[in-house]
């Protein structure tokens, strides 16, 4: 059922933690004391003081803001120090954490996992279990990814990765040297990289590298069918609206390079995969309009299924199939519509 609150008046910042049992609302308003905690069942509320040296006004330049993995029992904030501080939801207690970079990320519901100048950590939350070094050399905050017990990461020119029990010495993957990882799978150790630095075009659009072959010119949204069969990205996507051409190639073997470029839709910006192996694309999309559309790409049948027309983006709603979908309707106008994706022919 629904709740109502009553809360300070402002710009504010709302986060909903676990199954929309708690959630944390932050007024970006320096007269106030803190921040509030709210269970929403009405049974605890709480205000967290500001984190030092953090302006309200702008709470993300210096600050750092997060729920926990799942439960909705703690929320953590991070001061202009770096100390990262956990407050249980349910109570008054606090859990510190010390001092922790910015770069971090959930690796199970009790611990989390840092990169930094201080290396790759495992961190408890309960602020008492004493932490895992999983590396010592300096973590470049650009890359942090967990998959099949291993945490991945850079250091100077390469790509490593580490056994999140820290049983193993952390591995090297490859050594890049200038160019950049632009896809990592944590499955099956499957990269592809760019030559071409992230800021030399828009939206870090560059070339795209598989092993030694070069499948792309100047893409984004490079991609892999879960039998790695198939190879997806968006070729010419280097503008404003990074809008470009969805292509796919059918590789020799899994994550094998080769193969015959195809066309599966012209000026797409946004693309991902059925359960069933279809790919639900938008195009017509190099300008917002009526003439954009949405469609169901069958490969194995070849064909294409409308879905919505006028439709410039779609997002799927959690424990559904459906899609809520923004439709053009005019010069200036949008619905917001629920569309179904019309099942394989």
């Amino acid at each position: 059922p629904g709740k109502s609150f009553e809360v300070h008046d402002g710009p504010a910042l709302l986060y909903s933690m676990g199954p929309d049992d708690a959630f944390a609302y932050i007024v970006t308003n320096p007269a106030l004391p803190g921040y509030l905690i709210q269970r929403r069942d009405g049974s605890f509320k709480r205000i967290v003081p500001w984190p030092k040296g953090i302006d309200p006004a702008n709470p993300f330049k210096n600050g750092l803001f997060f729920s926990d993995s799942g439960a909705g029992n703690v929320f953590y904030d991070r001061d202009i120090d770096g100390r990262v501080v956990g407050h249980s939801t349910r109570d008054n207690r606090d859990f510190d954490l010390g001092i922790r970079p910015r770069f971090l990320a959930w690796a199970g519901p009790t611990h989390l996992i840092t990169c930094g100048s201080d290396g790759v950590r495992i961190v408890p939350i309960d602020g008492k279990t004493p932490e895992i070094v999983l590396d010592e050399d300096i973590c470049k905050t650009s890359l942090l990814a967990l998959g099949s017990a291993y945490v991945y990461y850079e250091v100077g020119t390469t790509l490593r990765k580490a056994k999140l029990d820290g049983t193993e010495a952390p591995i090297t993957l490859f050594d890049f040297g200038l160019d950049r990882v632009t896809f990592l799978s944590t499955a099956d150790d499957l990269i592809v990289y760019s030559t071409d630095p992230a800021d030399r075009y828009v939206h870090g659009a560059g070339d795209g590298w598989l092993g030694g072959w070069k499948f792309m010119q100047r893409g984004l949204g490079v991609n892999f069918s879960d039998d790695r069969q198939h190879l997806y990205w968006l070729e010419h996507a280097a503008q404003g609206s990074g809008t470009g051409d969805l292509m796919t190639v059918k590789l020799p073997g899994p994550g094998l390079p080769g193969g015959t470029p195809v066309t599966l839709a012209k000026n797409t910006r946004q693309y991902t995969f059925l359960a069933d192996g279809r790919v639900l694309a938008d195009e017509n999309h190099a300008n917002n309009g009526v003439w954009n559309r949405i469609v169901v790409i069958d490969e194995a049948h070849g064909h294409k299924q409308y879905v919505a027309v006028g439709a410039d983006h779609f997002s799927q709603i959690p424990q559904s199939k459906d899609y809520i979908v923004d439709v053009v309707t005019g010069a200036s106008g949008h619905d917001v519509v629920r569309v179904s994706v019309p099942p394989a022919q």
